[in-house]
């Protein structure tokens, strides 16, 4: 069934397609890194915020490996990158996974505010640096 196994949960392909030397991860990275250089030439900061899907979230919490933690890590040591799963994992553990997802897989209003809050708190931290 399509609306139980889908791009948004289907976790068993995943590494393959996104080993930083495949063609998918290679064109992620080349399209990051053609925003960084527009945004940077206009004198703003370029951020990328990582917004992990449930399954994701579920993989972090067991202390798994992300399928895509080797593209991630390149992206991260290479740009200015905020990372709300630490505290989308800390509101996991007090409160229903239910909480942060609605149907779809899309944030709830609970998950959009905690990443806006970590936002405004790398975003601070940016401002306090320079």
């Amino acid at each position: 069934n399509v609306l139980e196994e889908n791009r948004f949960n289907k976790i068993s392909r995943e590494r393959e397609l996104f080993s930083i030397h495949k063609e998918p991860a290679q064109l992620t990275k080349k399209i990051i890194y053609k925003f960084k250089k527009e945004v940077e030439s206009s004198s703003a900061q370029f951020m990328v915020l990582h917004l992990p899907r449930l399954i994701d979230l579920q993989q972090i919490a067991e202390k798994k490996e992300l399928t895509y933690i080797d593209l991630l890590n390149q992206i991260n040591k290479e740009c200015d990158f905020i990372h709300p799963e630490n505290a989308l994992i800390n509101t996991l553990q007090q409160e229903k996974m239910s909480l942060l997802f609605m149907k779809g897989n899309h944030y709830s209003a609970k998950a959009n505010k905690i990443v806006a809050e970590e936002l405004a708190i790398f975003i601070h931290k940016s401002l306090l640096s320079d």
